[in-house]
């Protein structure tokens, strides 16, 4: 019998050919989606039988707002006429209010008619109507939003009837997904009813993103391949047993494939106290930190990573009552790990003002453990005698200023500026931190809710802040002067979002 003799390069192929003809032989291909198999010997689509099970529970809102015409022509492709021309031309002057439509989505989570949604599918609108899965039409009240998550609850005016059981969602444990793991998107994007889409879940805790007017301020994403478009905001992201992981939020226009979705767990947290009390209250810690790097974690001597730096902390807080002090590592909180800063912070979001937890903390080289009671944020930031402040001292939207004639910031005021205020202080945890506005700056003028006001002292900064107590929710634009290194100093503004 004669021999075939290898190279050295067919002994090297060999092995490849026999793994990829048994991978191809196998039974079970992962290139490929599973599938299933009935008694019958038919094949179906796992993805099938998710859209059977959620669809129902996935409301489509229709939305209608009143929008100033103006605001709405910055918007708008086609140029506005000076009035001149308008007059010329004999084109008729715009109303200054007028309708505008919007749709989106929403997940049931009660049979009492319950929907959890996007507080951007429903902010400001006047009208709500929901279309449901049999095609019946309710109309719907706001019960509760909570811009910092971009959470809303809304409830279906049913006259004392209750939903069908099939039409509630099956909420999901989000701290159980991994990468990887599939994800069903339901919605109605561009107002076309229960739409699917099916991708993969791209990652976990995306934070810091700028998609939408800065985004909301307590950011844990779940980022999905799974097509999401207008409209399918406030929708449902699924698992592949048709639990629901996430609330579909915000997509990127440039790319396909990079959406966001707001974790479960956050969204039930939330849609609790939303539909308990109309309102989310949240636990105030008081302290400013920063997610340990290589270079902390070096100097520190730090085992690994995970956890926080104290970077300040707020005269008079619960942090400092606790006995937190800048340079000390936050290393777990009521003995659950912490992995970063961000993490940490929407933990303690997450706690009732009242609320007592503990702090595993590394000070001085020592390991310890702090017992922290948490304060009301808004009860805090809106109380001079719980912040400590001394007189001249004001705070707004957490920007604490004080007057130029300040004995105690004399040093910080840059020079030839004699009017104005201070800002001596900017919280961590507040609308004016992601800003740029900084401690050192001083604050000349305000324009919020179509008025401006000169700030000349801390009184014409509470006078403001008093007059515009009744728009919280809307930006205001800050211009100040700020001092460079070099001792020049330079004019600007920043945008502070509303509370």
């Amino acid at each position: 019998m004669a021999l075939k003799f290898y190279s050295a390069i067919d002994w090297f192929r060999l092995p490849v050919i026999l793994s990829l003809v048994f991978f191809l032989s196998s039974p079970v291909t992962f290139a490929q989606p599973p599938v299933l198999q009935a008694p019958d010997g038919q094949l179906s689509s796992p993805f099938a039988k998710v859209y059977e099970k959620v669809s129902p529970s996935v409301a489509k809102i229709d939305v209608q707002t009143r929008v100033d015409s103006r605001q709405q022509s910055r918007d708008d492709s086609r140029r506005q006429l000076d009035p001149f021309w308008r007059e010329f031309f004999n084109v008729p002057e715009q109303q200054k209010e007028q309708s505008n439509r919007g749709v989106g989505s929403g997940v049931i989570v009660d049979r009492d008619g319950h929907i959890l949604t996007n507080n951007h599918v429903i902010e400001e609108a006047t009208e709500i109507e929901v279309t449901l899965n049999d095609d019946e039409r309710y109309t719907a009240e706001v019960v509760g939003t909570d811009p910092e998550t971009d959470l809303a609850v809304i409830k279906l005016k049913l006259n004392g009837k209750q939903l069908p059981a099939g039409y509630v969602a099956e909420m999901g444990d989000s701290d159980q997904v991994r990468p990887g793991d599939y994800a069903i998107a339901i919605g109605n994007p561009l107002g076309l009813d229960r739409t699917i889409t099916v991708g993969v879940v791209s990652a976990l805790g995306r934070s810091d993103l700028r998609i939408y007017g800065g985004g909301p301020r307590y950011q844990n994403f779940i980022q999905t391949d799974a097509q999401i478009n207008p409209g399918n905001s406030g929708g449902a992201l699924c698992d592949i047993n048709g639990r629901v992981i996430g609330i579909n939020d915000m997509y990127n226009a440039q790319f396909a494939g990079i959406g966001f979705a707001i974790p479960s767990n956050m969204a039930k947290t939330v849609m609790t106290k939303l539909i308990a009390t109309g309102k989310v209250e949240r636990g105030f810690l008081g302290i400013a930190g920063k997610d340990i790097d290589r270079d902390i974690q070096s100097a520190m001597a730090l085992t690994n990573s995970e956890g926080l730096l104290v970077e300040s902390v707020v005269s008079g807080s619960p942090a400092e009552k606790a006995g937190l002090k800048a340079g000390d590592v936050i290393v777990s909180l009521d003995g659950g790990r912490i992995k970063n800063y961000n993490d940490f912070s929407f933990k303690v979001a997450a706690r009732n003002p009242g609320d007592t937890m503990s702090l595993d903390v590394i000070q001085g080289g020592y390991r310890k453990t702090l017992s922290v009671k948490l304060a009301s944020r808004d009860e805090f930031a809106n109380s001079g005698a719980q912040t400590g402040e001394t007189p001249g001292v004001a705070s707004w939207r957490g920007i604490h200023v004080a007057d130029l004639n300040s004995e105690q910031y004399k040093a910080y005021i840059p020079p030839g500026v004699t009017e104005g205020v201070l800002v001596v202080q900017v919280d961590s945890d507040s609308p004016a931190l992601d800003s740029g506005i900084a401690e050192g700056d001083v604050v000349t003028e305000i324009y919020i809710g179509g008025a401006r006001k000169v700030i000349k002292n801390v009184s014409d900064f509470e006078t403001l802040k008093k007059e515009q107590q009744n728009n919280s929710k809307r930006s205001m634009l800050v211009y100040r002067i700020q001092k460079l290194p070099n001792g020049q100093t330079v004019k600007g503004s920043v945008t502070v979002k509303g509370e």
